[in-house]
């Protein structure tokens, strides 16, 4: 199931909405989206707060796991940070906890209308106030981490994970350092987390760890995943669209 600003649907689209009755209790995955690609934290924290709502209606007052992938690990810990309870277990994914080179870069670019690397990176001058959050030397980064004790405290466990593939812009002596491409390992670290970081295949890059297996690897081990069948009749789904910094796959 997919929740986009307290309702469900279907489709990744939102395109076709379902009732809550509808919802079988025993749905194991519903998927988040918010309502723009690069909406900042601050905006997408209630929006997250909103669908946990929506699940707790459907499942009860049990708390899930979660993945928070990319920009969505900082809008999931702000929601904890904001005082959210409803997250049991949380993996995060490919997340700048520290912060990014990237986001300093695409922040610069933005603010000099550097068009070619805009175009390059798929930014729009909207997108300003998310860089912020992304970049390792912002306000908004560095204050949020400032309180990583609580919003630890209020998840059962944590794992963090991400790669170490390619050329990756980095805050430190080196211009580069291998990376996802977008966030440096160094900068995924939170204190007291399990801190994972895989190397070896072409998909460890930022656009598409979320369809890497030895990802779905480490989910499964974290979570506790079983096989079993699926809870409802629904047309097959297309194929996920890879889409990279580098364009589609």
């Amino acid at each position: 199931m997919y929740l986009k600003e307290g309702a469900a649907y279907r489709d990744p689209e939102a395109t076709q909405p379902l009732d809550l009755a509808q919802i079988p209790k025993n749905i194991k995955v519903f998927v988040n989206i918010w309502d723009q690609l690069n909406s900042p934290p601050s905006v997408t924290a209630p929006q997250l707060r909103e669908n946990l709502g929506v699940l707790q209606s459907v499942l009860g007052p049990e708390k899930v796991d979660v993945l928070a992938y990319s920009m969505g690990g900082l809008a999931t810990r702000n929601y904890l940070d904001q005082g959210g309870g409803g997250i049991r277990n949380l993996m995060i994914l490919g997340t700048p906890n520290q912060g990014s080179q990237f986001g300093i870069l695409a922040g610069q670019a933005l603010d000099r209308n550097i068009t070619w690397a805009l175009d390059y990176c798929g930014l729009k001058p909207s997108d300003r106030p998310a860089m912020h959050w992304t970049a390792a030397d912002s306000f908004e980064n560095k204050d949020l981490a400032s309180r990583w004790d609580q919003q630890r405290a209020a998840v059962d466990a944590v794992r963090i994970l991400g790669s170490r593939e390619e050329a990756t812009p980095s805050v430190g002596p080196s211009a580069y350092v291998k990376g996802d491409g977008i966030v440096e390992p160094d900068l995924l670290n939170m204190p007291a987390a399990d801190v994972r970081v895989l190397e070896g295949h072409p998909f460890y890059h930022h656009g598409a760890l979320p369809h890497a297996s030895g990802v779905y690897a480490e989910l499964r081990d974290f979570f506790g995943w079983r096989e079993g069948q699926g809870t409802l009749d629904l047309p097959p789904l297309p194929q996920p669209h890879f889409d990279t910094p580098y364009g589609k796959m």
